[in-house]
């Protein structure tokens, strides 16, 4: 009798234990997630910040990462992703928009293509990499600081471009590029070399006699390097093929890498059409 009181006593204390355990389990929409950006895309093709949260909505991971946008889309998606492409629009609000996706994720209709007002860049965060080693918001601000975009997206710190247009960093060192600086881990403080009377801080890029592409001709001189041409060192090269192409802008340009150094986008190889006026 007395091992059947004491298995019976054992029995109902799991019993317990299992309940209050699954008393304990909270339904999906109870979850607690963590408030961290790390996106997942879902398999009702929706973006999620994390995994907790598609969990949470019930939904299953089909990819890690953002949900891929139709590039060429004018609204956007349930999630409220548009696509990362620099077409800027006038909203009928008088902002500028990144594009008329944008425009749409506002609540606003598109009053015209291109800028507002010319002295004012869009806010969307499209970044573009500058030839000076400069990370820009978006190529609006590139433009407008006069600096050529190498390319689509945040500086690649692992592959900073071998340009020097130095800055001063906050603990007095006077680093090639801002790239090489974030790349070390250095804040910048102020563009130009430390404890130096600054070069003007335009970018007109020049290519000096030890094959260093400098910010602009100020800086090759401080260096004591001989001018030996005007733009990138790469693209000194480029400079003696004639095979034209047609740049977005109307443009004619000799070769594609010479429109590349200027940031623009090809739109045809060959000549751009000339428009015969109306009579």
């Amino acid at each position: 009798m007395k091992i059947y009181a004491w298995l019976t006593v054992v029995l109902l204390t799991v019993l317990t234990l299992g309940a209050s355990a699954n008393a304990q389990i909270a339904a999906p929409e109870e979850m607690m997630c963590p408030q961290v950006f790390n996106p997942v895309c879902g398999s009702d093709q929706k973006t999620y910040s994390n995994d907790c949260m598609a969990r949470q909505a019930g939904v299953a991971i089909a990819a890690d990462g953002e949900c891929p946008v139709d590039p060429n889309a004018s609204e956007p998606t349930e999630s409220g992703a548009c696509p990362p492409r620099f077409a800027p629009v006038c909203g009928i609000d008088g902002v500028t928009y990144a594009n008329s996706c944008f425009a749409a994720l506002a609540g606003t209709e598109t009053k015209a293509q291109g800028l507002c007002d010319e002295n004012v860049c869009p806010e969307e965060a499209l970044p573009v990499c500058g030839r000076n080693g400069r990370t820009f918001l978006n190529r609006c601000l590139a433009r407008k600081s006069r600096v050529g975009v190498a390319y689509t997206g945040s500086c690649d710190l692992e592959k900073c471009p071998d340009v020097y247009a130095p800055v001063c960093t906050t603990d007095g060192r006077t680093i090639a590029n801002a790239c090489v600086a974030e790349a070390e881990g250095a804040e910048v403080a102020s563009l130009g070399a430390c404890n130096t009377r600054r070069c003007p801080s335009v970018f007109v890029p020049v290519c000096g006699a030890d094959d260093v592409t400098y910010g602009n001709a100020c800086e090759a001189e401080r260096a004591g390097t001989r001018i030996v041409a005007p733009g990138d060192c790469e693209n000194v090269n480029c400079r003696n093929r004639f095979q034209p192409v047609c740049a977005a802008n109307g443009r004619t340009y000799d070769n594609r890498c010479l429109l590349e150094a200027d940031g623009e986008t090809m739109l045809y190889a060959g000549a751009c059409a000339v428009r015969k006026q109306e009579q």
